[in-house]
């Protein structure tokens, strides 16, 4: 029988926004509290010094851009990267570890040791390009842990799924012109980034492995679902991956302060359903998803907690 490992750092606490910004520590404290309340086995892992991450983080980000998360940020200040993305004292260590935290959890699942994962971190990571921070994200997890797969693991194909309200177009960026990794992507639209429509398909090599669902705002849990059960799936099957990475944003949410999609608990509930059937249907559940967006904390909690008890049903 398989199993669903549970992932986080304490660290993610350390990362300091600012008063007022909306991704804040708060997150995932909530986040983490409601997980332990409901009776879910969270993981801090250790002995995940090994991992280079500097080193991973270059497979998928330019140098000078690392480097600048890098950088020491002096005591009590903030150092924005953009008017949105501020780096504290701490965030280096934050995000090296959130990144430890999502490798081990690919890890795990390409050996075996779990059918699925959850990893609760933040900052997130899906605007990040290959060089340029923006949209509260640092570095890009999820790009990261893709290459991670592919290039420690040899895995040939991976699809990332991503569920965010907002277009994750440093995700796309990255992989524009790589038919190795299917990026898939329902977002309200026109929205912020200003990227993601349907004529966005991928470059060279790529075309068609970039695929963008728009929706507008007002949408709600029907609209959501019809992407992946109507439209994504077809592509899931011309591709067939070998490992699903999800980009888990809950910011759809119809309480959502942050964006204008009307999705319901019960509608996060069923989408974590129909993506957790497509990692049984093409990759013998191996998927890997990784906290991005929400920003109602109650809301949050609830959806996380529902997602990691739908990925224990696939895992079962």
């Amino acid at each position: 029988m398989g199993q669903t490992r549970v992932l986080t750092d304490p660290a993610c606490c350390l990362h300091d926004t600012g008063t007022g910004h909306p991704e804040r520590a708060a997150r995932i404290e909530a986040v983490t509290a409601a997980i332990e309340a409901a009776g879910l086995r969270l993981e801090s892992p250790t002995n995940l010094l090994g991992i280079p991450m500097v080193e991973w983080f270059l497979a998928v980000h330019e140098e000078q851009l690392v480097e600048q998360v890098r950088l020491p940020v002096p005591a009590g200040t903030l150092h924005h990267l953009d008017p949105d993305t501020p780096l504290c004292p701490e965030t280096w260590n934050v995000v090296e570890r959130a990144g430890r935290c999502v490798l081990r959890a690919v890890d795990l699942v390409l050996t075996g040791d779990a059918t699925n994962a959850f990893c609760a971190v933040r900052p997130p990571g899906h605007h990040a390009e290959s060089d340029r921070a923006m949209g509260f994200c640092p570095l890009n997890l999820i790009a990261t842990a893709a290459r991670y797969a592919q290039r420690a693991h040899g895995v040939k194909k991976v699809a990332i799924l991503d569920f965010d309200v907002h277009h994750g177009n440093g995700t796309q960026q990255i992989f524009y012109d790589d038919p190795t990794v299917l990026y898939i992507s329902s977002h309200q639209h026109p929205f912020y980034p200003g990227t993601g429509s349907r004529a966005e398909k991928g470059s060279g090599a790529g075309i068609g492995f970039t695929v963008n669902f728009p929706v507008a705002a007002g949408s709600g849990d029907q609209e959501l679902l019809a992407v992946y059960t109507e439209q994504a799936k077809s592509h899931l099957d011309r591709f067939c991956p070998d490992l699903i990475l999800l980009s888990a944003g809950f910011d759809a949410h119809i309480d959502d302060p942050l964006a204008y999609l009307t999705v319901s608990d019960a509608g996060f509930a069923a989408l974590s359903r129909v993506l957790v059937g497509f990692a049984r249907d093409y990759c013998d559940g191996k998927l890997v998803s990784v906290l991005e967006g929400g920003y109602n904390v109650d809301a949050l909690s609830r959806n996380v907690v529902d997602h990691i008890r739908a990925l224990q049903e696939g895992a079962s």
